[in-house]
Order: structure tokens, then sequence, then C-alpha cells
């Protein structure tokens, strides 16, 4: 059985936490790649906590403590992203585990399979895709990704990295 994942949107009283874990060196070793001050993280996240922002900024909370970051968007959003993974479709989930002591346990899958269950389809129903992109050398993200039922789909690179794209398809027959 999964542990049980809650999830909330981020506030603008979460920049402090946000600034602790993308200097975290677990963080910067693939998501955050530069140290990052707090008027950086205010100004890059605030924008974020908009309605009209495309991105959705969410936690990931295991027995009321957040563990994680989240942000969904569809790929119509991000034209230039869409382009890059050679999509015209569908939504994409980027995020990472920010405090160190729940590495290893079993929330990443837990995080994923219950984000698409109880926030994602949600919150963009007439989609029936979702993508997800890792570094290709981020092990523990891969395997969390496929243990919540990602699939393979391609490699692309980014920034001058080897990304591995991983897609989830409400249905099945989508990949037949």
């Amino acid at each position: 059985m999964l542990p049980e994942i809650h999830f909330r949107s981020l506030t603008e009283d979460d920049f402090e936490l946000l600034h602790t874990w993308l200097n975290q060196p677990l963080v910067r070793e693939f998501y955050q790649k530069e140290a990052i001050t707090l008027a950086e993280v205010d100004a890059h996240y605030r924008p974020r906590l908009s309605q009209q922002w495309p991105t959705r900024c969410l936690f990931a909370m295991f027995q009321e403590e957040p563990f994680a970051y989240l942000q969904t968007y569809t790929l119509a959003a991000w034209p230039d992203y869409a382009a890059l993974l050679q999509l015209d479709h569908g939504v994409s989930i980027d995020f990472y585990i920010g405090e160190p002591g729940y590495l290893g346990k079993g929330l990443g899958r837990a995080m994923l399979t219950q984000f698409l269950a109880q926030v994602l389809w949600v919150l963009y129903p007439a989609e029936s895709r979702c993508y997800l992109a890792h570094t290709a050398s981020n092990h523990r993200a891969l395997n969390a990704s496929k243990a919540s039922g990602f699939r393979y789909l391609r490699d692309f690179i980014e920034e001058g990295q080897t990304m591995t794209l991983l897609v989830f398809a409400r249905e099945t027959s989508d990949f037949d």
C-alpha cells in the first residue's frame, strides 16, 4: 500500500522553503544548477501564484509536512518546450523531492501515482497523456516515474544534456 500523499498550492509563505530546497545538493544536481537567492526565488515564483499563470505549482505533503515540489502545465502553454519535445498536445510534470530525509522511501512513486489520480486529470480533464523529462543520469527520478506507470518514449538533448522523455497515457490502448 502506498503512503498517503496530499497536495496543496504554492503560496508566498513557501518561498523560504523553496529557497532552502533549491540550494540543496540533491536538487542542484538535476533541477537548479546554480545557487539561487531568496530574492531570485521570489522573482521567479511570485508570478506563478496568479491563476492566470499557465503553470500550476504545488507541494506534495506527507504526514502534513511538505517534502516535494511539483509543477504541471499543458504543452500548448509553452510552445518552445513542446517543439523541443516534438509534441503538440498533452501535459507535463516537473518535480523534485526537496527534503533529503524523504529520499529512498517510495514517496516519489506514491507522489506521482496519487498526483495523477487526485490532481492532474482534474486540472486537465480533456488531456490523455502526461510527459516527464529527467536528466538521463537521474536514476532515482526515472525509477520513481517508471514505477508509477510512466513509460520510456525517447531521449532528447536540452541545454547540452541528454534527457529521457517518459509518457503516461490514461488509456493503455494509446500505446498500441
